[in-house]
């Protein structure tokens, strides 16, 4: 997920011209994103329902939204990450060989 890339839908969209490609990212990625949304909405209902209901850990008594409370995170961050790797795939710039060139440097240090 982290560079923007489903194996399977790849494979087909990579044997594609390359303007239906370009369609085919924006229909992914509009696709992927309303779903995120969609996850990010339902999630903050769940994490408002915790807090209206105080409900805690039986144990360790920590609240149910502290734990809840990752997911609307989570989505908000996998949003921005999906759209950082969107545009720069739009704009021409290969966000995974950046990536694995740093790592490589980091490596060898």
């Amino acid at each position: 997920f982290r560079n923007g890339s489903h194996v399977a839908v790849e494979i087909i969209v990579e044997a594609l011209p390359e303007k239906l490609q370009k369609v085919f990212d924006v229909i992914i990625t509009l696709v992927v994103v309303v779903t995120l949304g969609y996850l990010l909405l339902q999630s903050i209902g769940y994490v408002q329902l915790f807090i209206n209901s105080e409900r805690t850990t039986s144990m360790l008594q920590i609240p149910y939204y502290l734990i809840y409370g990752v997911a609307p995170f989570s989505c908000v961050l996998m949003i921005v990450n999906y759209l950082y790797v969107f545009i720069n795939r739009m704009r021409g710039i290969d966000v995974t060989e950046n990536n694995s060139e740093v790592q490589l440097e980091e490596a060898n240090l």
